[in-house]
């Protein structure tokens, strides 16, 4: 069992402090004690702003907990541990014991020059949109690494924490990942997000996934260039003699599962992933081979040789796409659609695969063989056969880049009615060439076998099924991306299109108008003042409504796509919006009574505060839209305004 401290009353910071916060320096140890002792000596000796310590210790046998014993220092709390928690484990052991407003996790391997913590009180306290800030250091695979010209030696540490401090005084950048050997961060977001994911064990990807999830709840991420913290790597690994090459691609591949493709622009995941997995070819004949600089991919549940040959000749062909294989469905996936990596609900056990792995590299062999490949095959069928919903997203044929067709991706989560009709009325109305997509975020399975019904049919012609709700942003991202063209329309399924010629009318405003960033029709009962521009009859405004808008090929270079920092719903067209101005394009409305109705009372109901009725037939429904939309627009749109003001967050998102 865990030795944990009971919560106490926080006290008062003493004078001189000039955030009034203070800070709880948390250090998990794990033998190692002369460098526990040298961090120590600098912490006591370097560190004016005030501070209480907590050192969890994890079970050392080397002297450590006897000499933690016998520390005798003010605002010092010593948590001896009966086993290694690990380092995600012990953190959150160091922080439930916390009476600080602010944490900061140090490891013992590190050398603290003077004025260390004031600096990343300083940045922390000046940017409130900013969650966690990191230190510059010596070694590191993002951007906290030192620039060419500075000296990244321990010897060097206090000149290199001075130069730095005079030519980047309160400098900070925004960044997508910090890495965990001294990250100071707000404790109120530490809680919010559940703290370290224990599931990492030892140590490597607890860091990453700490800052994905502040990501997802809209909380930003910096770098404070002004402020130097030298890093010894990898001490606690040798000492406890774990395999760090093995680890940390163990715990890439649980990152990975956790949040699949969203991060793999991050090298070290990147290199991680395909030094392990390479292909993993659970049974069967005829699969492909790894191909340099393709994903990597693992194929589950392939039925039989006729399936897999189906899979290599697709392979081959570059057509690399969800495919769902004859009876009884088993599917097939290559992660080149940009979707998470899973199993059909099933769990791959990675130990035997990193065996298996390093079998092949003895071996010479160029793929691995799922081990227990029948027995996921098995599960899978058993869960296929009792209708559980997979993902799918067929074939389409490309399209030129220079092509007028146009994507139109349409959101699907329950409200079948609405969706039918807004599909058939879509199809009635449209003549521009387009393609229709549709992404559900999960919908019950009457909504699914309509949808692949629909499919089939015609109706649609590129179908995405998620298990879950991914919110409004992503889902209309997976849209976007599954079939990309010059200009993309995101169309709620409560619009029913009544007019010929309205996507048409669109592409040609947006074509002409040499500052649109964004353009749609607004379905309201007002009408609003027109003035012409550039030959077209429109509204200039801040932002859309994203109920049915129109992103131009020139919106899209400059920004990217939609922000997933307001899920599930809300405000995601309003970032949209102030993305482009701050990019110099503006939005428009097309003003026109006659183009199309909103369900269910026939136009958009105007917002009272910030609820609305247009769903007082369903009102959970309405209650959770109106809760989410409180809550992105006092928070999350508000944080992010001031991050684009500053220059502290991109305004593309890719």
């Amino acid at each position: 069992m865990r030795a944990r401290t009971p919560s106490r009353p926080r006290p008062r910071v003493r004078a001189g402090d000039p955030s009034g916060a203070l800070t709880t320096i948390v250090i998990v140890t794990y033998e190692g004690l002369r460098t526990t002792q040298a961090c120590l000596a600098d912490l006591f000796r370097n560190t004016a702003a005030p501070f209480e310590l907590v050192i969890v210790d994890n079970d050392s046998r080397d002297g450590t907990r006897a000499w933690l014993r016998g520390l005798q220092r003010p605002n010092t709390r010593v948590l001896l541990q009966d086993r290694n928690l690990g380092f995600a484990a012990g953190c959150n052991v160091g922080a439930a014991a916390a009476r600080g407003e602010r944490l900061l996790f140090l490891n013992p391997d590190t050398r603290l020059p003077p004025g260390w913590l004031t600096r990343l009180g300083r940045a922390l306290d000046a940017h409130p949109g900013v969650a966690m800030v990191g230190p510059r250091t010596n070694l590191a695979s993002n951007e906290q690494r030192l620039p060419d010209g500075f000296d990244g030696s321990e010897r060097a540490t206090e000149a290199t924490a001075s130069a730095l401090a005079r030519a980047h005084a309160e400098q900070l950048r925004a960044v997508q990942r910090l890495i965990g050997f001294c990250l100071l961060v707000r404790r109120a977001a530490f809680e919010r997000v559940g703290g370290f994911d224990e599931r990492y064990g030892v140590g490597h990807y607890e860091d990453d996934d700490l800052c994905a999830a502040l990501a997802r709840a809209g909380e930003g991420l910096a770098v404070a260039d002004d402020v130097y913290v030298h890093h010894v790597a990898g001490q606690s690994f040798e000492s406890a003699g774990i395999d760090k090459i093995r680890n940390m691609r163990r715990n890439a591949f649980r990152f990975y599962q956790k949040w699949g493709n969203r991060y793999l622009g991050w090298p070290d995941l990147r290199h991680n992933l395909q030094d392990t997995l390479q292909v993993v070819a659970p049974f069967g004949a005829g699969l492909p081979r790894w191909r340099e600089g393709q994903m990597p991919f693992l194929v589950s549940a392939i039925g039989g040789p006729h399936e897999a040959a189906r899979l290599a000749q697709a392979w081959q062909r570059d057509e690399l796409y969800d495919y769902v294989a004859g009876p009884p469905g088993l599917r097939s996936r290559a992660l080149a659609t940009g979707e998470r990596l899973e199993l059909p609900r099933a769990d791959v056990d990675i130990e035997p695969l990193l065996d298996e792995v390093a079998r092949c590299r003895r071996e010479g062999r160029s793929r691995a063989r799922l081990p227990g490949g029948a027995r996921y095959a098995a599960d899978a069928r058993r869960r296929w056969a009792r209708g559980l919903p997979g993902v799918r997203t067929p074939r389409v044929e490309p399209v030129p880049p220079a092509s007028d067709v146009v994507n139109v991706t349409m959101l699907s989560y329950g409200r079948l009615a609405f969706t039918q009709e807004a599909l058939r009325a879509l199809r009635d109305h449209t003549e521009h060439p387009h393609r229709v997509v549709v992404v559900d975020n999960g919908s019950e399975p009457e909504v699914v076998r309509w949808l692949e019904a629909a499919r089939r049919d015609g109706l649609i012609d590129v179908l995405a099924l998620h298990r879950d709700n991914r919110g409004v942003a992503a889902a209309a991202n997976d849209g976007w991306r599954l079939f990309e063209t010059r200009h993309y329309v995101k169309l709620d399924n409560d619009i029913v299109i009544h007019k010929r010629g309205w996507l048409r009318e669109l592409v040609h405003a947006a074509e002409a108008i040499e500052d649109c960033g964004m353009i749609g029709y607004s379905f309201e009962h007002r009408r609003y003042p027109v003035t012409l521009v550039d030959g077209h009859r429109v509204r200039p405004v801040a932002s859309l409504g994203g109920a049915c808008v129109l992103v131009p090929e020139r919106g899209h270079r400059a920004v990217g796509f939609w922000c997933e920092d307001y899920f599930p719903y809300s405000e995601e067209d309003l970032d949209m919006g102030l993305r482009l101005r701050h990019a110099g394009l503006r939005c428009y409305y097309m003003e026109d009574e006659d183009v199309g109705l909103h369900l269910p009372r026939g136009r958009a109901t105007e917002l009272a505060g910030l609820t609305a009725t247009d769903d007082e037939d369903d009102p959970a429904y309405r209650a959770f839209k109106d809760a989410a939309r409180a809550r992105h627009a006092t928070t999350t749109l508000r944080r992010n305004r001031r991050l684009y003001r500053l220059g502290l967050k991109s305004l593309r998102c890719d």
